[in-house]
């Protein structure tokens, strides 16, 4: 199994507003630990901040786990959105990279160049 991650917010990975949240967990069978975990969208970091999921630690009994939060702000990752989606990887040291997909809905995009223009 290997490293594997769990979206909670947004359910649908939908992202609807150019700026958002994304709240998720994530679990190992391979390595000891998930320090040093981080997040990239293309070549660029994603900031996180690793949450405390007692929920998620019981039911990966005897594997790391962590949650995650990360707010994302679209405007920063334009250039890997991809026919309206947007792929961003788990890193965690000694593991392939887990990939998260996301939809971009409708308007999102169109928010986005908007704002960086002044409209």
């Amino acid at each position: 199994m290997s490293i594997t991650g769990t979206i909670d917010d947004p359910e649908d990975r939908c992202i609807r507003k150019p700026v958002c949240g994304i709240r998720g967990w994530c679990s190992s069978d391979k390595v000891r630990s998930l320090k040093g975990l981080h997040f990239s969208i293309g070549e660029w970091p994603v900031r996180h901040s690793t949450q405390i999921r007692p929920d998620v630690e019981a039911a990966c009994s005897g594997m790391p786990a962590a949650g995650f939060l990360i707010r994302l702000d679209l405007n920063f990752y334009l250039q890997a959105v991809k026919d309206n989606e947007l792929e961003m990887r788990l890193v965690v040291p000694g593991e392939d990279p887990f990939p998260f997909r996301f939809r971009i809905a409708p308007g999102v995009v169109a928010k986005c160049l908007a704002g960086a223009g002044g409209a």
